[in-house]
């Protein structure tokens, strides 16, 4: 007997080692097989020799041979390559053949011819595949026959029988061709079962893919099949089936019993109808039924069955597939439950839902459709532009194109739009679309809702209404503003004018004096006024653009507490400046801003002190970004009452508000420093305290700027010297007594005048006398003082080039800018100031400007 395989050095334990077991007992089966017909072969052949050989040589070859046998075998069936064992085996056997048939004749010649083909023909059966060793394992009896064949050819001509060597060569051949038709029978029979093996084995690759894409296709759609054999009444159930109905095979066999205990009550009967019904007749069924899974969880599923019959229509198979449409159906109930929301929003809202195609059509209108008194169900179908009036239908038809061009929804573009009621009435409608988006992201459709927004476009309208009517208004107001202003400026020239000329006589009485100086204070005063609504207004306008520049804060200070000295003196009070020395040398802001704000608080203190002092404490925050100016003026004035606090910046509020209003003003002062600073980006407050004093202070940005040179002070009002000649001067005005108090100023200060009553005088007098400068009233009759400098800078005269100042109460910024475009070199308001006056004179007298032509070459 063959010994079993070996054992590997690491063979495998557990499962796979119990997995392997039943192959190595086919491999010893197999090896035992083959080992025991080599054995009897073996002893036939001893058996056969006895007779003639005796026993010692026989028992001897029977011994090596049995031990070849033992020793062999170990090669697994199929296995390729030389065999020496299977070559010694077929050597012995052709050793005792040859032996036998040389030294004996009759009986045992023929066993020895017979062991030759049998010898033969088992290594031919057994390696016929594999030629290789076919041969290796020929090689000893084939040329043992030619020993044999050879010994008896030469026997035959030792005898002088050549001829029988044919009839001896014949026998071979047959043989030989036997053996060659049999081995060709069995290469054929083997590419037969190769090719057959190898379309079994695809054909089990086609059903094992068939199988995993079935199986695939199962997980996909979420179906499982069973099959119920009618005969044998074997049921299977594929693994889909289970995983539908939530069973593990392993632990529960699927069978029909198990699958409708499954359904629930209220279904499980009429499942069962059905089953039995096929079962029975073979009447296909479908339904759709609800199921419970083991673990609780309750499904919806749709069941097909169907019967096959055999070739005597017998019930043979019934095959059915369950589909679970649990998900799909939840998702058909949520639709349907969106669905009934929606259509409950839209036959209940207010506003009109409509849906509308890429054709324009209307595919749904809801009920608010009646609103216009239009039957929605009429309306559908339609295009939706028939509903548009037919001035807005292009623009509402280019706003459709767009939102179905894929572009997004503009929430800016505005979608309002006329539309026609059945009555032919007209309804403002806005549109709020939704683009409705195929399943390759291109616009399908649009939904819209379409609110009646026909009163608040009539609020609009009525807005845009008041609106120009409060720009009309505004306009007026500002025209009326330059208008007061002029005509209050224009008298208020001639009173400071006159009163101040009265003052300069030396040879005045007392009494005259008085009154002079009390004209020339109620002037000033009235002044005052005019330039606070005038402020206030520009400010409350937005007119007041801040100009920023380099400044000195020492400079500035010291010049306004200079302008105080009069009323400080006149009252006897005391005023202080205290600069901290952290304040740069420069800074840049706007400083005549700047002034006007520390003006208005000191003189707001001095009027409310009336013993004590002022002081003015100015400081710097350079830890700020950019920094910031802090300047704070305090007084030992008559205090403020907390009630009375919130009124302080608040527009012609006075904090003493009884009928003397013993300290008067108009209660602009603060209101425009409290504008002024939040225009240049700061902030301003108070403290005080009834019958002790107040402090105001503010806060403004002010970055550090370049130092600035002591000779670059131009921050004077005092006019330059004179000039070193007598200056011709051409004075236009309409009004005499305007023409009269200006000649007296300047002739007093040594220059020459000549008058002109009003723009046409002005325009001959330029043509006919050269002149070193001309003041030019702005309002005047026939031709205004913009027309005459304009044509005086456009004829050829000898004034073509010379300075043209306005001497006008138009004093707002676009009179002054007016004054700019029409050739005019400077601006001088009324009422005169007249060092303001003689220092203007001064600077635009002294030299010609160049020619216009020139200077635009």
């Amino acid at each position: 007997m063959t010994p079993g395989p070996r054992a590997a050095p690491d063979a495998p334990s557990g499962p796979r080692a119990l997995a392997k077991v039943p192959s190595g007992l086919a491999a010893l089966w197999t090896q035992a097989g083959e080992t025991a017909p080599r054995l009897v072969f073996a002893v036939i052949v001893y058996t056969a020799s006895l007779p003639f050989v005796g026993l010692a040589l026989p028992s001897a070859w029977l011994a090596v041979m049995v031990a070849l046998i033992g020793a062999g075998g170990r090669r697994g069936p199929g296995e390729r390559g030389f065999d020496p064992f299977d070559w010694l085996l077929a050597a012995g056997y052709s050793v005792a053949a040859l032996y036998l048939v040389m030294l004996y004749g009759g009986a045992m010649q023929t066993f020895a011819v017979t062991l030759y083909g049998a010898v033969m023909f088992q290594i031919l059966a057994r390696d016929y595949a594999q030629p290789r060793r076919r041969w290796a394992n020929l090689a000893p009896p084939l040329t043992s026959m030619f020993l044999v064949q050879a010994a008896a050819a030469a026997m035959l001509i030792h005898r002088g029988q050549p001829l029988e060597i044919v009839t001896l060569l014949a026998s071979p051949c047959i043989v030989f061709i036997a053996f060659r038709v049999v081995h060709a029978n069995l290469v054929g029979a083997l590419a037969r079962e190769q090719r057959a093996a190898a379309r079994a084995g695809a054909n089990a690759r086609r059903t094992a893919e068939a199988h995993r894409v079935a199986i695939m296709a199962e997980d996909l759609a979420g179906i499982g099949h069973w099959r119920l054999d009618a005969v044998s009444l074997m049921f299977s159930a594929s693994d889909g089936l289970c995983r539908i109905l939530g069973i593990d095979r392993r632990f529960t066999a699927p069978d029909v019993e198990t699958m409708l205990a499954l359904f629930v009550p209220r279904d499980r009967a009429r499942v069962r109808k059905h089953v039995e019904a096929i079962v029975r007749q073979g009447i296909p069924f479908a339904f759709e039924a609800e199921l419970v899974r083991p673990s609780g969880e309750a499904r919806r599923v749709i069941a097909k069955g169907a019967a096959e019959r055999d070739a005597n229509g017998a019930l043979a198979t019934i095959i059915g597939t369950v589909m679970d449409v649990t998900a799909m159906r939840r998702r058909e109930e949520a639709l349907e439950r969106s669905e009934a929301r929606f259509r409950m929003l839209a036959d209940h809202s207010t506003d009109i839902v409509i849906w509308v195609g890429p054709n324009l059509a209307v595919r749904y209108a809801s009920p608010a459709m009646r609103q216009l008194g239009l039957d929605p169900d009429a309306v559908t179908g339609t295009s939706v532009l028939d509903l548009v009036h037919p001035e807005d239908r292009e623009l509402a038809g280019a706003n459709i194109a767009d939102l179905f061009s894929g572009a997004p929804v503009d929430p800016s573009v505005r979608r309002e739009h006329r539309f026609l009621t059945a009555a032919g009435e007209l309804v403002w409608l806005e549109a709020n679309p939704t683009i409705i988006a195929d399943e390759a992201g291109a616009p399908a459709s649009v939904v819209a809702s379409l609110r009646d927004v026909t009163r608040r476009r009539a609020m609009e309208d009525d807005l845009i209404a008041a609106k120009l009517a409060a720009e009309a208004a505004g306009e007026a107001k500002s025209e009326f503003l330059a208008n007061m202003s002029h005509e209050i400026r224009t008298p208020l020239t001639a009173i400071l004018g006159f009163a101040s000329l009265l003052e300069a006589m030396k040879d005045l009485p007392a009494r005259a004096a008085t009154c002079a100086r009390r004209i020339a204070t109620s002037g000033a005063t009235l002044l005052d006024v005019v330039n606070d609504i005038l402020d206030f207004s520009k400010l409350e306008a937005g007119q007041v653009r801040l100009d920023p520049q380099p400044f000195a804060p020492a400079r500035l200070f010291a010049e306004i507490a200079e302008a105080f000295t009069i009323q400080i003196e006149a009252k006897g009070l005391t005023l202080a400046v205290d600069i901290d020395p952290t304040v740069p040398a420069a800074l840049e802001a706007d400083a005549t801003r700047l002034r006007q704000i520390v003006v208005n608080l000191i003189g707001n203190a001095i009027k409310f002190t009336e013993r004590g002092g002022v002081r003015v404490a100015v400081g710097y925050e350079a830890a700020t970004g950019a920094g910031a100016l802090t300047v704070a003026v305090s007084d030992t004035g008559v205090g403020i009452p907390k009630d009375k606090l919130g009124l302080l910046f608040e527009r012609f509020s006075q904090v003493d508000g009884s009928v003397s209003r013993r300290y008067g003003g108009s209660g602009l002062g603060l209101s425009i420093c409290r504008r002024l600073v939040d225009l240049m980006g700061g902030r301003i407050g108070v403290v005080s305290t009834f019958g002790v004093g107040s402090t105001l202070d503010f806060r403004v940005p002010a970055p550090l700027a370049a130092a600035i040179e002591a000779d670059g002070a131009g921050e004077t009002n005092e006019p330059s010297p004179a000039p070193a000649r007598r200056a011709s001067i051409l004075v236009v005005d309409d009004l005499d007594v305007n023409r009269e108090l200006i000649r007296a100023l300047l002739e007093a200060a040594g220059q020459s005048v000549t008058e002109a009553a009003g723009g046409v005088e002005a325009v001959r007098a330029a043509l006919a006398t050269p002149f070193d400068l001309i003041l030019m009233d702005l309002q005047m009759p026939q031709i205004d003082g913009f027309a005459a400098a304009r044509a005086i800078r456009a004829m050829d005269g000898p004034n073509r080039t010379t300075p043209i100042l306005a001497l006008s109460a138009d004093v707002l910024p676009e009179h002054i800018l007016a004054t700019g475009r029409a050739g005019m070199n400077g601006h001088i308001g009324k009422p005169i100031v007249p060092a303001e006056l003689i220092g203007a004179v001064a600077r635009w007298a002294a030299a010609p400007l160049p020619d216009p032509a020139e200077a635009a070459a």
